[in-house]
């Protein structure tokens, strides 16, 4: 058994793939100042409660900062950014993270989220089919997983569409808008992986 002292980073492992060309994007690890700015214009468009169960709390300025240059620099949070090379003043167009890193288990849990004026290109698919293939080649994972709204059809079409399978089903887990939906659990074995 692996000393935990022996085992390298989820980001050392991913870092050394990036920058990233997947198709007609580019994957890399975003600068603070990018993050910011997606995820501001990202709230304009729609409320994070959409994407997550977990309380939704304000910060200010300066604590967003403080607590993304936090996860930027945690050795288990991978975040990817999304971007469009040919079209540079778009800025970052959306974000994969791999959190939750388990070295024991080699497994790791993921979310992304894109900008709506880039959903239903492709994008989303050809970026987490990319950051996949590094996962359970460079980062040496058995498992990824991701948690998802069932009122969230295309993000269920999509991992389903990638070779997840639904593993849970957390009952009246997701509060929106007042009323309760079930969240999905979904994963991915490294030996169900298929380029």
């Amino acid at each position: 058994m692996e000393n935990e002292s022996t085992l390298v980073s989820l980001r050392t492992c991913f870092a050394k793939s990036f920058p990233l060309h997947a198709g007609s994007l580019l994957l890399r690890i975003p600068e603070v100042e990018e993050v910011l700015a997606f995820n501001c214009q990202a709230a304009q468009e729609e409320s994070l409660s959409r994407f997550t169960c977990r309380p939704v709390v304000s910060h200010t300025p300066q604590e967003q900062r403080e607590r993304l240059q936090g996860h930027l620099r945690n050795p288990d949070v991978v975040f990817a950014g999304i971007f469009l090379p040919k079209d540079s003043s778009a800025g970052m167009i959306g974000k994969i993270n791999f959190f939750d890193y388990n070295p024991r288990n080699r497994s790791a849990e993921f979310g992304y989220r894109i900008l709506k004026a880039y959903r239903r290109c492709g994008y989303t698919s050809t970026a987490v089919r990319a950051l996949l293939q590094i996962s359970f080649t460079a980062a040496k994972l058995h498992k990824v997983y991701a948690q998802t709204g069932s009122f969230n059809r295309p993000s269920v079409a999509l991992l389903k569409s990638l070779g997840f399978s639904q593993d849970a089903v957390l009952r009246d887990h997701h509060e929106l808008d007042g009323k309760f939906y079930d969240d999905l659990i979904f994963s991915i074995l490294e030996t169900e992986w298929d380029i």
